[in-house]
């Protein structure tokens, strides 16, 4: 039976930095434990970072996907603004150092516990700027998309993209992904139920888990996370309402190719 697993910044634990192969920090850094439950295929943290505090990554395992919510940090030698983020693949080198004031990072990787087999051949670090590597808007409305990574890449499986939607919508576009996911709330806020989550939120969220969100009047911004490409099938109380649907295109597509399914487009993510 699936699951949503919920977490506020505020409520999360302060840890230890994660004794992950090829993952190691230096400086003064603040670790928020977010979703690191053993049973849990993905983990995340945030990060405080003070002025010169450091992440190495040196050829892990498995990938990382580090999105920068606050402050300004290099990559590799690469000045990188908030908003921006850091796909490191299995195999990868990076170097990632906290400048101006600090920053907060969210930081993504698969549970060490739950092995993968690398289909790609990884060994790339990409710096992506906050625009991302295409940025789409979504049709007929002023929400958009911007994707980081979205399993594309001849390299990796990772995906990570973020979904703004300023206006308010009630809740509901009920639907199920094919993959674990964690999603971040990075900005506005998000109905579930009777309760409105703030930014600092983490949801994990199982495969072929059932689930629909409302967006309050200041709106939307979060950030989500997947080891590898997603499909999503929307539905009505638990009956599906199609066939899975390649995530991809729709957020290329901006939608458009979900026109004639008699499902909502805004609240897809």
């Amino acid at each position: 039976m699936g699951k949503v697993a919920i977490k506020s910044l505020k409520d999360a634990a302060t840890g230890q930095f994660p004794a992950s192969a090829g993952l190691t920090c230096a400086g003064a850094i603040t670790v928020h434990d977010m979703v690191t439950e053993t049973d849990e295929s993905i983990h995340l943290r945030v990060y405080d970072l003070e002025p010169g505090a450091r992440i190495d990554i040196r050829r892990p395992p498995t990938g990382h996907a580090l999105y920068l919510w606050e402050g300004s940090v290099t990559a590799n030698g690469e000045a990188l603004a908030a908003g921006g983020a850091v796909i490191a693949e299995h195999g990868g080198e990076a170097t990632i150092m906290a400048t101006g004031p600090g920053a907060k990072i969210a930081h993504f990787q698969r549970n060490p516990a739950f092995p993968e087999t690398h289909t790609k051949v990884g060994g790339h670090v990409h710096v992506v700027p906050p625009e991302g590597i295409v940025k789409c808007p979504v049709s007929q409305s002023d929400a958009e998309y911007v994707i980081w990574a979205d399993s594309s890449c001849p390299t990796c499986d990772l995906w990570l993209h973020q979904t703004h939607m300023p206006r308010p919508t009630t809740q509901g576009g009920h639907h199920f992904h094919t993959e674990d996911e964690v999603v971040f709330l990075v900005g506005g806020g998000m109905r579930l139920g009777n309760r409105t989550l703030q930014p600092g939120t983490s949801l994990a969220i199982t495969a072929n888990t059932i689930y629909g969100f409302g967006v309050p009047e200041e709106g939307t911004r979060f950030v989500n996370f997947r080891c590898k490409e997603s499909f999503v099938v929307r539905t009505k109380k638990t009956k599906p309402l199609h066939a899975p649907l390649n995530e991809r295109d729709i957020l290329r597509s901006g939608g458009a190719n979900l026109r004639g399914l008699d499902i909502e487009v805004a609240g897809e993510h």
